[in-house]
């Protein structure tokens, strides 16, 4: 037997994204900068809002049901990027107008000190609101009442009763079939 010594072993290099893995016959563009699967996408956003299955999918664009899938999932990727995008739009709006608000309300306090509790009223529920945007506010607490007695059951027993209860109604089946 001999002795065999490595002075080096190279390991080829992991993709860096799995998105970015080369396969033979395909580009190495990331399917979200791919204007063939963008175009594709929109058909298929299409479809997803009239109901379609996932084979109707498949069927229309002449592609296996699991791309179809892929691009099902790969849309509602997209929509919810959208959202979280709408929704720190619409938060920044309202920041911003509670701001305004505040500022407003400021200037006029200092412009008339007589009505300067009305204005410190709208200062101050500005802030709240601006508070409770932010999650910088007090928490809300939920106070939760359990009525009636609440038991703990060993799941492993239920599995038991429940195999022991088919395996019953498989008996009756088998000798009904023989």
């Amino acid at each position: 037997m001999t002795d065999k010594t490595f002075d080096k072993i190279e390991l080829p290099e992991p993709p860096t994204s799995a998105k970015r893995v080369t396969r033979k016959g395909k580009k190495s563009v990331a399917w979200d900068a791919d204007p063939e699967i963008l175009k594709r996408l929109a058909k298929v956003a299409a479809m997803m809002i009239e109901g379609k299955y996932s084979w109707e999918i498949a069927e229309t664009n002449k592609c296996s049901i699991a791309t179809a899938k892929r691009d099902i999932k790969r849309v509602r990727e997209i929509w919810k990027m959208e959202a979280l995008d709408k929704l720190d739009s619409l938060m920044g709006d309202s920041l911003a107008t509670y701001t305004r608000v505040q500022a407003a309300a400021w200037s006029k306090a200092q412009a008339n000190p007589e009505k300067a509790d009305r204005y410190l009223s709208v200062i101050l529920h500005a802030q709240e609101r601006v508070d409770k945007l932010s999650g910088v506010g007090k928490p809300e607490t939920v106070n939760v009442e359990v009525s009636g007695q609440v038991e703990v059951k060993d799941i492993d027993q239920i599995r038991d009763q429940r195999w022991k209860q088919v395996a019953d109604s498989l008996l009756i089946v088998v000798r009904k079939g023989e």
